[in-house]
């Protein structure tokens, strides 16, 4: 009885998580129509599910839920009056359903309170992604698939490994253990070995953050502790340099990473989004306020790559990026809506609290490279659920320290 019991309390995370390509694929194969079908399902169910947590809320979550779905509901309104429909374009719909992942995963953990910590997200990442590379993408972990840039894991996969990499990295540092620091490295070289530059970029911010905030959690990177990474980092790094300086087509694929990295938004895929930023910037520009909403979905596609047109009309206009996304169908306001109660929230408990824990050490360092992945790539699902999670670790922590302060007693002055 209480494994099942366990098993509940953990699919209020791993149901929103398994709407990932990694994850689903392995059921279902690597081009299964599953993915957006089961994707639509999660977007309804996090609304849905989404309300019977209100009152679990704090007040501060309660007003941004309900700010969303006014948000929402304008949407519906505009959608009856223009077209007769509630729900014309749904993949414009999704765009704020899938905010509500944010709300369900907060507030499940809020009702059912230390019942989740962040090593279970760890082990259902890593568990994912060795079934995915032994069962679907067997093949990406070749040197030819590495050289071919044949990825198979799509970056929002590839970016949560992220995780697992600073929890590992924490927990060795914690306990000194040899076994963490093996594991930091190993999930080290998939990122590096995936090839997704964005993400590489993200791993070292994330870091870099946690690195500055292990003060708060009394973790210090020490001397003899750095030596044993250090000395496996140089001995990897010889015996892979002499491989790679004998491989003309792995250091010229290396070369290229690095220039893409270096050469944002004149080569590569840097290039690419930039030129479809570009093409739509009028249209922002235009609709500043409160973006083009459904009439954005009618628009036609606008970019052309190559002096072709990019995708098909009809079909939406698949935006590499965050930011142009919300700015171009919602504007100012529905971007507003989404990143400036995430961010104040954040920064709130960041500068209140004296302590972190493990669990949010590790979330908050990984959510605030989200920032700069939006940069590239529109956040999942999972990204809004990694939110979730993240505002829980902060309001329980912080609640459970303000129940044991009370609980103190107190010094009185006799008069």
């Amino acid at each position: 009885m209480s494994i099942n019991i366990k098993i509940f309390y953990f699919l209020g995370l791993a149901i929103v998580f398994f709407s990932d390509r990694m994850f689903i694929q392995i059921p279902f194969g690597q081009e299964t129509p599953m993915i957006l079908n089961y994707q639509r399902f999660i977007w309804a169910f996090a609304f849905l599910f989404s309300f019977l947590f209100i009152n679990h809320m704090s007040n501060f979550m309660r007003g941004w839920f309900v700010l969303l779905t006014i948000l929402l509901i304008l949407l519906i309104l505009n959608s009856l009056i223009e077209y007769g429909h509630p729900v014309k374009y749904p993949r414009v719909f999704s765009k704020v359903f899938q905010v509500y992942s944010i709300f369900f995963v907060y507030g499940f953990y809020k009702k059912f309170k230390g019942k989740i910590s962040v090593d279970n997200l760890v082990y259902l990442i890593s568990f994912g992604f060795i079934l995915n590379v032994l069962i679907v993408n067997r093949d990406i972990l070749s040197v030819s698939s590495f050289a071919n840039h044949e990825r198979g894991l799509t970056a929002d996969s590839v970016y949560f490994l992220m995780i697992p990499c600073i929890f590992y990295f924490n927990k060795y540092f914690a306990e000194k253990k040899i076994t963490y620091m093996y594991l930091f490295l190993l999930t080290m070289f998939f990122i590096i070995f995936l090839q997704h530059r964005t993400v590489w970029v993200c791993t070292a911010l994330g870091l870099i953050v946690n690195i500055l905030l292990m003060h708060k959690n009394n973790l210090k990177i020490t001397f003899n502790s750095a030596i044993p990474i250090a000395m496996i980092v140089v001995v990897v790094g010889f015996l892979a340099s002499f491989f790679i300086l004998k491989n003309e087509t792995i250091l010229n694929k290396l070369s290229e990473n690095v220039d893409d990295i270096l050469n944002p938004t004149s080569q590569g895929t840097g290039n690419w989004r930039w030129v479809q930023f570009t093409s739509y910037w009028p249209y922002i520009v235009d609709n500043f306020t409160f973006g083009m909403r459904l009439e954005g979905f009618e628009l036609p596609v606008q970019f052309f790559d190559r002096d072709t047109l990019a995708f098909e009309d009809g079909t939406g206009h698949h935006f590499h990026s965050q930011y142009v996304d919300l700015l171009f169908y919602f504007g100012i306001v529905g971007t507003g809506v989404v990143f400036i109660p995430s961010i104040f929230y954040v920064v709130k408990y960041l500068l209140s609290l004296e302590k972190l824990n493990l669990d949010q050490l590790v979330i908050i360092s990984f959510i605030s490279t989200s920032i700069l992945f939006g940069l590239s790539y529109k956040w999942t699902i999972n990204v809004y659920a990694a939110l979730g999670l993240a505002f829980y670790f902060l309001e329980y922590v912080d609640a459970a320290k303000t129940k044991e302060d009370s609980k103190k007693p107190q010094l009185q002055i006799a008069r």
